[in-house]
């Protein structure tokens, strides 16, 4: 376990750091789902407003994402 379980109502960016998860990883890399931006994860790519589609490298860094 990284981090003290909390509510399972909690916002996702603040269980990350009140969990202490974010202080145990320090300065590794993490890789978290989308409901972690504004956090320091490495997150999927979103489209921007306006934007229909994400360019092809987005799309397969994504792809690529999901996998790990």
């Amino acid at each position: 376990m990284v981090g003290q379980p909390l509510a399972g109502n909690r916002n996702d960016c603040k269980a990350w750091e009140e969990s202490g998860a974010k202080d145990a990883v320090g300065n590794t890399v993490t890789i978290a789902d989308g409901g972690y931006p504004g956090t320091g994860l490495v997150i999927p790519h979103r489209r921007e407003r306006g934007q229909s589609d994400l360019p092809d490298w987005k799309e397969e860094h994504n792809k690529s994402h999901k996998q790990v």
